[in-house]
């Protein structure tokens, strides 16, 4: 799916929703909207954790196709 969403997929600014931190790992739980939809997502990469607070924006990829699909752009790329 990576590659597809890399190959295929669409930036735009989601929301973040909370921010969560256990032990080693992390999470940001974010949604963003597509034809006044909303979709939801989640991302463990570290970099967007250190920078993400709720309310503020991150990038977000989804497949045109199915907007379920979808990750940080820091998550598909590396942060």
């Amino acid at each position: 799916l990576e590659s597809k969403l890399k190959a295929e997929g669409i930036m735009v600014l989601g929301k973040v929703n909370g921010v969560f931190k256990k032990r080693s790992s992390q999470r940001v739980y974010y949604e963003f909207k597509v034809d006044n939809r909303i979709y939801k997502g989640q991302s463990n990469e570290l970099s967007d954790y250190k920078k993400s607070r709720k309310g503020s924006s991150i990038r977000v990829i989804y497949l045109p196709s199915n907007p379920n699909i979808n990750k940080s752009h820091d998550d598909l790329y590396g942060g």
